[in-house]
């Protein structure tokens, strides 16, 4: 196999995901290290207030040691069972492992904490949550009652910037006034919220390198001091992977050719609106838009340069400005779109048209020097991928023949695929070699034949199952040994030797 192995291609992979996860990070804003750099404030609720403000020092003084504060700020596991007093609230967050009860049951108390880190332009998404249970004196003005708030700001050159109420929540134990306070089925006085959540997208509120972030959250009892409420509380960093995915190549799209353009962070969080532009680049004209669809299928008349732009409107799931707040992004992705089949495709063959819904055999060889060792080398392989989002890969299988494993597959095009690609992976750190790719329908037989560019003679002969046979020549022309490929290895098969008789 030596002789037509040395022509094969070096081929490497590189793989790359960007995955839909939350960011790692020293940062403990999810009190995944219990209160470890959060600031605690604990202070009797003054009477005499108006205002319940999150940032008034005259309200909370100093911050407190937690030895001091204990019951009043609990760090709690997450677990399958409910808060004591109200059922319908859960004692689970989908932030963490861990979270932060702020408050008791007890009266006449106010708690806060606060966390503040730099800010990072890759780290600019925060989600916190909350889950409340507030007390309904019926019979109190609204700054009386217990009462909840969460809030986000910039702090710019000592200033603390507040950036609007979309950055924070509050809510106070009034039904009537906020309609997604339910009544404690287990306590008929109490009020609860489930877990919801507030997204806040930090560069969308002007935060830049440099400026310091603040978050903090505060419950209050009743100013009276009869009545309490007390929250539930987490957060995270957020990485929504805003990104454009497509059926096919970018740069690969012929004309009439049916394309998939999908948003992969979909689905991640509640309320999302989506809106898709496609752009001719020339003109700047916009050819055709589309919305409420987390993916677009668009077929390309004119060849040319264009770029996709996808408006991603995510609407806060806690905010009761739920309306107005919501955190907006915009993606965009170039394409060029090719008219293959008059130009023709470069890297095409142009006969070379496989029929959907039938059956075809993928043959070839691979060879992974540095691992023949190995019984198989299932690190490489050739991979059908088609244009419906589908693929099968085809991998090496029998014995590895001097330093070789042969492929050989039935695959099935999909009836729907309007085209399909070849790809010859190598997930391995090694250098792997590919060669004798072929591909036929599964009721047909091929063979295939290479000669020496020079002499043009016959050097190799492929048959039916993509086995080799060489043909090796003397100096002077003459055939003098056949070699065959088996699943034995390289035999030879006949042998030749001849010589001139001597002259007087």
């Amino acid at each position: 196999m030596e002789t037509i192995r040395m022509r094969s291609i070096l081929f490497l992979l590189i793989l790359c995901q960007l995955p839909l996860n939350i960011y790692a990070s020293d940062v403990n804003i999810g009190f995944e290290e219990g209160l470890k750099g959060w600031e605690c404030y604990a202070a009797d609720v003054p009477g005499s207030i108006t205002n319940k403000s999150i940032n008034d020092s005259s309200i909370w003084g100093n911050s407190v040691s937690i030895e001091n504060c204990e019951g009043r700020f609990s760090v709690i596991a997450n677990q399958d069972r409910s808060d004591l007093i109200c059922n319908s609230v859960k004692l689970k967050t989908d932030c963490g492992n861990q979270f932060l009860r702020l408050g008791s049951a007890d009266v006449d108390h106010c708690e806060k904490v606060s966390y503040k880190f730099l800010f990072d332009e890759d780290k600019s998404i925060i989600k916190y949550s909350y889950a409340l249970v507030l007390q309904e004196p019926s019979w109190h003005e609204s700054y009386q009652r217990p009462s909840f708030i969460a809030s986000v700001s910039i702090l710019r050159a000592g200033e603390l910037i507040d950036i609007g109420s979309c950055a924070s929540s509050h809510y106070y134990g009034d039904r009537n006034v906020f309609a997604d306070l339910e009544e404690c089925s287990s306590n008929s006085s109490c009020l609860s919220k489930k877990w919801a959540y507030n997204l806040i997208d930090l560069k969308q509120f002007g935060a830049k390198d440099g400026d310091s972030i603040v978050l903090s959250f505060a419950a209050f009892d009743c100013t009276l001091g009869a009545h309490f409420g007390y929250a539930y509380v987490d957060a995270e960093f957020v990485n929504t992977s805003f990104s454009i995915n497509g059926s096919n190549e970018f740069d690969k799209i012929c004309l009439n050719e049916e394309v998939t353009f999908s948003y992969p962070g979909a689905g991640i969080f509640k309320g999302e609106e989506y809106k898709w532009s496609i752009i001719d680049k020339q003109t700047g004209d916009i050819i055709t838009t589309q919305e409420s669809q987390d993916s677009m299928v668009y077929s390309f008349e004119k060849a040319g340069n264009y770029k996709i732009l996808l408006e991603i409107n995510i609407k806060n799931d806690g905010n009761t400005n739920v309306d107005t707040c919501v955190l907006n992004r915009t993606v965009s992705q170039d394409l060029h779109v090719d008219n293959c089949a008059e130009t023709g495709c470069n890297d095409c063959p142009s006969r070379f048209a496989p029929e959907p819904g039938e059956k075809y055999v993928v043959g070839g060889w691979v060879s992974v020097p540095s691992q023949l060792d190995r019984s198989s080398f299932e690190d490489v392989y050739i991979e059908i991928r088609y244009s419906d989002g589908t693929s099968v890969q085809c991998m090496p299988e029998g014995n590895i023949i001097d330093g070789w494993q042969r492929i050989s597959q039935t695959i099935e095009i999909p009836k729907g695929a309007k085209s399909m690609t070849i790809a010859l992976k190598n997930t391995s750190d090694a250098s792997a070699y590919f060669d004798d790719i072929r591909f036929h329908p599964v009721n047909a037989s091929m063979k295939s034949y290479v000669y020496d560019p020079e002499t043009l003679r016959l050097t190799a002969e492929l048959d039916e199952q993509n086995y080799a046979t060489f043909y090796d020549y003397d100096e002077e022309g003459a055939l003098v040994r056949v070699r065959k490929e088996t699943e034995r290895g390289v035999m030879t098969i006949r042998e030749a030797r001849q010589s001139k008789p001597k002259r007087d």
